[in-house]
């Protein structure tokens, strides 16, 4: 007799869940099923950190996935941990208010985009804030460097194996210009600006400052100098730390000064001032001290000159912020752009030669003085 039969159906496929302490403690079952959901996490947190979420990659550069997430596909979870502050803000987002050299706060109004604490750790403007896009690099310091006081730990110390560089000015063996010569000793005049102490107090209360990426820029790509109608240098203008931007040169010390305070706001306690000879050095004794050799940086710590578009001045040349002569990144060391490269570059420093007072300009002679990497975002 004839007959038919019906076909089985195969049974749905299941998937499984195994979530990674990470480098927690404790224990956590796989989770199980057709489309098995996230769960809880329930390990323990290492020391000093708190969970912050689960994320398809050990290092949490993944995908963030949320507790009740279906998942179809067997997958293996990591826990990402991190440090909060007292307002349960964790380290590296917007508001963090930092710990120490090794743990940078972040201002309202930017996130970190790149980088690590001693290598190029770079925040950046969000959209739609007044710094939208601008970027500023964190340059780790300590006053003392066998003991400094931090936002939470007041007996913080230095970490075994991390070498971070002292804050300070060096008045022996630094470059002025690239004509000028080795910057005088007699430093007596007091630098320009009197936010310098203020500085030196929010690097010895938060391990480090902020730093422009890039030499302070207008919009468009022309330099300030070939432009008919000069830029404002009231204040009304702030200047950029973007790439491809036209230098902002042509302009004296004292409006670098004011426009350099315009950089930022200080809603959030935040201030902005032109460059010091404090963290112009340090800056550059970082850059020394430090692995990330994208240029050329030795001899940084005692001349200052030579770097960034140095090698092309042809015909009084002015280049865009953020761009490279020849070899990709071979202008920027540890994420900063064209420190002393340009244009001659006014600090706040003033001192004197032959016992009349000067003013002090660092870098290349181009003799179109501009203002580049500007003491962002230093002090709360």
């Amino acid at each position: 007799t004839g007959g038919s039969t019906t076909p089985s159906t195969p049974p749905a496929p299941t998937y499984t869940i195994t979530y990674n302490a990470n480098g927690g403690s404790g224990e956590m079952a796989a989770t199980t099923g057709e489309n098995p959901q996230v769960v809880t996490n329930t390990y323990t947190a290492p020391s000093g950190k708190a969970f912050k979420e689960w994320n398809t990659a050990q290092d949490g550069t993944g995908t963030t996935v949320t507790v009740g997430t279906a998942i179809s596909a067997n997958t293996t979870l990591y826990a990402i941990w991190a440090k909060k502050d007292t307002n349960n803000v964790f380290e590296g987002e917007e508001g963090y208010t930092g710990e120490s050299y090794d743990s940078p706060y972040i201002p309202v109004g930017f996130i970190h985009t790149e980088g690590t604490w001693n290598n190029g750790y770079t925040i950046k403007g969000k959209a739609g804030t007044t710094n939208a896009n601008d970027e500023f690099v964190w340059v780790p310091c300590v006053l003392d460097a066998a003991s400094y006081p931090s936002v939470n730990n007041n007996t913080s110390t230095i970490k075994t194996g991390d070498s971070v560089t002292t804050f300070g000015k060096t008045t022996t063996g630094k470059y002025n210009s690239y004509s000028a010569g080795l910057l005088p000793t007699d430093t007596t005049v007091a630098e320009e600006d009197s936010s310098v102490s203020a500085i030196e107090t929010s690097v010895g209360t938060y391990g480090g400052f902020y730093i422009a990426k890039y030499e302070a820029g207008i919009a468009g790509k022309t330099d300030n100098y070939s432009l008919s109608t000069k830029t404002a240098t009231d204040g009304s203008v702030k200047p950029l730390s973007q790439a491809g931007k036209g230098v902002w040169n042509s302009i004296t010390r004292a409006n670098a000064i004011t426009v350099s305070k315009a950089m930022v706001s200080t809603t959030d306690g935040v201030h902005s001032t032109l460059i010091s000879g404090a963290c112009w050095d340090t800056t550059l004794q970082w850059m020394v001290n430090t692995s990330d050799n994208h240029s050329a940086n030795a001899g940084y710590d005692t001349d200052s000159t030579g770097k960034g578009w140095f090698s092309d001045n042809s015909g009084g040349a002015r280049h865009v912020t953020g761009t490279s002569v020849a070899t990709a990144n071979a202008n920027r060391v540890n994420n900063i752009w064209d420190m002393a490269g340009n244009v001659d570059e006014w600090t706040t420093e003033n001192c004197k030669i032959g016992g009349n007072a000067k003013l002090v300009y660092r870098g290349r002679s181009l003799l179109l003085f501009g203002f580049g990497q500007t003491s962002s975002l230093p002090w709360r």
